[in-house]
């Protein structure tokens, strides 16, 4: 039976052997996912690097710890600086970052296009910066990057456009997988790109078109919203990446204020959907399934549906 996990630390409630076993079992696969619950990061690079496994698939906090584990990165993952997916292929350790493809891939099924939008993107980290990029290849015109911090929120921004400029004219231009999607290329030369602090970027978060909360705020009941309540009203989507308790204040505050609201949940399956995809594309398995199909079959296992 070839192994595939997750590596994380906290993630007794993960919906992921659900799904991945459920899409397995579908194509008849000796596959088994399991969990890896780790204390550290110095068992969890052991783990990691101890190999016998096909994937493997890391969240908090062990994103960064699986970019420097990998021997081959892809764009994503030299990007967000965080890989939440190792692939081990002919000998090397592959690593990516599907993140921000999953909450784009979720925001479109639930009918939002972000052609034409202006985004804001909350958060400096990994997962905000892969979904930063994601919104700029899925048609984004203006993606705003907003922190606590106004210097480090800065540095990450132009740290991260530096890099993107660099591999965007380092390689032959290849077209987007996904079709009416931007190129790597094509995304870089036509969004803008800007950075701001809650307090500073009033406007731009006024003005958004879709909010994107890439922050841990949320993830406990009573945890606050990372800008000012009155902000909400003009946008078309707000979307929190956490889930787990029943929703968060900004979601709440957002629908009452009349916006659409989306949660973590569908970006979980919609992240397991592009990771399942990679995974089995790369070891030569025919899955026979469009990706709406495996989307709605990793849902239903998740119980989300």
């Amino acid at each position: 039976m070839e192994r595939h996990f997750l590596v994380g630390r906290g993630i007794a409630h993960s919906k992921s052997p659900a799904m991945y076993n459920a899409l397995y079992d579908r194509l008849g696969l000796d596959w088994r996912y399991d969990l890896e619950d780790v204390g550290s990061e110095q068992d969890a690079k052991r783990l990691i690097e101890a190999g016998g496994w096909l994937s493997a698939n890391a969240t908090t906090p062990y994103k960064q710890l699986a970019a420097r584990c990998a021997q081959v990165k892809a764009a994503s993952v030299q990007l967000a600086g965080g890989a939440n997916l190792l692939i081990a292929r002919n000998g090397a350790v592959v690593g990516l970052n599907t993140d921000g493809r999953g909450c784009v891939r979720h925001i479109q099924r639930a009918g939002h296009g972000l052609e034409g939008a202006r985004v804001v993107v909350c958060g400096t980290g990994p997962t905000s910066l892969a979904i930063f990029l994601a919104a700029a290849q899925a048609g984004a015109d203006r993606v705003a990057l907003i922190g606590r911090d106004r210097d480090r929120t800065k540095a990450v921004l132009e740290g991260f456009v530096a890099r993107w400029k660099e591999l965007a004219y380092a390689t032959v231009e290849l077209s987007s997988p996904d079709s009416g999607e931007r190129s790597f290329r094509e995304a870089f030369e036509a969004c803008s790109f800007v950075f701001g602090t809650y307090e500073t970027s009033t406007n731009e978060i006024a003005g958004a078109t879709v909010v994107v909360d890439a922050t841990p705020l949320g993830m406990q009941p009573g945890d606050p919203l990372p800008f000012a309540e009155e902000l909400l009203g003009g946008q078309e989507l707000v979307y929190d990446v956490v889930y787990g308790h029943g929703g968060s204040r900004l979601l709440d505050a957002a629908e009452q204020a009349g916006c659409a609201v989306l949660d973590g949940r569908g970006m979980v399956v919609a992240q397991a959907v592009e990771n399942a995809r990679v995974v089995i594309d790369a070891h030569g398995v025919d899955a026979g399934m469009d990706w709406d199909e495996m989307f709605q079959l990793m849902e239903r296992a998740a119980l989300f549906a």
